[in-house]
């Protein structure tokens, strides 16, 4: 499904929300086929936030780790992670989810093709960010090196260890 971007919607602000939550279920969706349903389950539950566009519901997801037979039944199950949408509106993409566990939260943007863009004295716009080849999810990992990384199979699995310290 081909979503459009911010830029063509700025001055609707519910056509704006409502693209930041279809990319958000469409996230949603891949991450639960990335990980499967065998070993985990996923529980979504309604969020209210708010932020320049106004104040609107989407969902957050939990990632839990499904009970083995040997586990006692009255034991939770185990949160790896949550993903909670944090609105449309941001400094460097077109929106922000907050994936975080018990140890740290780490966000990731939406970014659209070859942006976010400085545009120099010269007239001339240059990347402020190293590795956005595609529309998608990226993992800022550390300003300091510009580089933003699309998430992936892999690369969720590795957030999810950062965040839980679960290993796969």
């Amino acid at each position: 499904m081909n979503i459009p971007t911010f830029q063509a919607s700025l001055v609707d602000h519910e056509t704006t929300k409502h693209i930041y939550l279809q990319r958000v279920n469409q996230f949603y969706t891949q991450v639960k086929t990335w990980l499967g349903d065998q070993d985990y389950s996923f529980l979504t539950v309604p969020h209210i936030f708010k932020d320049e566009f106004g104040t609107y519901q989407g969902e957050k997801m939990a990632i839990k780790l499904k009970k083995k037979a040997t586990l006692q039944k009255n034991f939770d199950q185990p949160l790896l992670a949550e993903l909670t949408p944090m609105g449309a509106s941001s400094l460097l993409g077109e929106g922000v989810i907050e994936v975080s566990g018990w140890l740290t939260m780490e966000p990731l943007a939406y970014l659209p093709k070859g942006e976010p863009t400085l545009t120099l004295p010269s007239g001339e716009k240059q990347p402020m960010l190293e590795g956005v080849h595609q529309d998608g999810w990226y993992l800022l990992r550390d300003p300091r090196t510009r580089q933003a990384r699309l998430v992936d199979e892999a690369s969720l699995f590795t957030l999810i260890t950062l965040v839980s310290d679960y290993e796969f």
